[in-house]
């Protein structure tokens, strides 16, 4: 993986609005949907209307620019040493009806060194929450960073997150290979007054894996 580094300036979470996300479908057949990479022409319009729709609590920073990351692939699109530094997978699966396929859901994985990744963002259409994307997506997230050498991905969740808590925990014990270590934010992330609320979820691989 590709060495680039920079700060990470804003508190980010993954997100899961429904109670019901944590129950996913155990019936879901994996032929009805795909996973891939964002591709600017075909998703960026469905992609900017889910991100919209819960901007308030996946946007901490009150002038960043969606645009902007979308067009530099970066969480801080200021610096143009940190371009590309931001991977985004899309969920794709059948609309109600038809066969063709519609965004439900993204995770975005910002790139902080060759050895580390942070889970920057992630959001399912709310009408498609409880169907088991948002732990599609997730798993597919780890395996594909670990594959390209990352040792450490972590993220934050707000306290009274405790859906996407236990999602977190349960996900983490299907990889042997990985620990998993919970904090408090404000003890990793210092001076940053939005953390006081929040938990980072942090999964390493084991030093007798590596």
């Amino acid at each position: 993986m590709k060495k680039i580094l920079f700060s990470i300036a804003s508190l980010s979470f993954f997100i899961f609005q429904l109670n019901a996300m944590e129950n996913a479908c155990t019936a879901f057949e994996p032929s009805r949907y795909m996973i891939t990479r964002f591709d600017d022409q075909r998703d960026t319009k469905e992609f900017l209307a889910l991100i919209n729709a819960y901007r308030e609590v996946l946007i901490r920073r009150p002038n960043f620019s969606v645009d902007d990351m979308l067009r530099v692939k970066s969480i801080t699109p200021d610096k143009p040493e940190n371009y590309g530094s931001l991977l985004i997978n899309v969920l794709r699966a059948p609309r109600d009806g038809n066969g063709s396929f519609e965004l439900k859901a993204f995770a975005a994985y910002a790139i902080t060194d060759s050895k580390t990744v942070q889970a920057y963002l992630l959001a399912v259409k709310k009408e498609d929450q409880g169907k088991g994307y948002a732990k599609h997506l997730i798993r597919h997230g780890i395996e594909e960073v670990l594959a390209n050498g990352a040792e450490r991905l972590w993220t934050m969740t707000r306290k009274v997150n405790v859906p996407a808590q236990t999602l977190y925990k349960k996900i983490a014990a299907n990889y042997p290979q990985l620990e998993l270590e919970i904090k408090e934010a404000n003890a990793v992330l210092v001076n940053n007054p939005a953390v006081t609320d929040a938990l980072v979820f942090e999964l390493r691989v084991k030093e007798h894996c590596k």
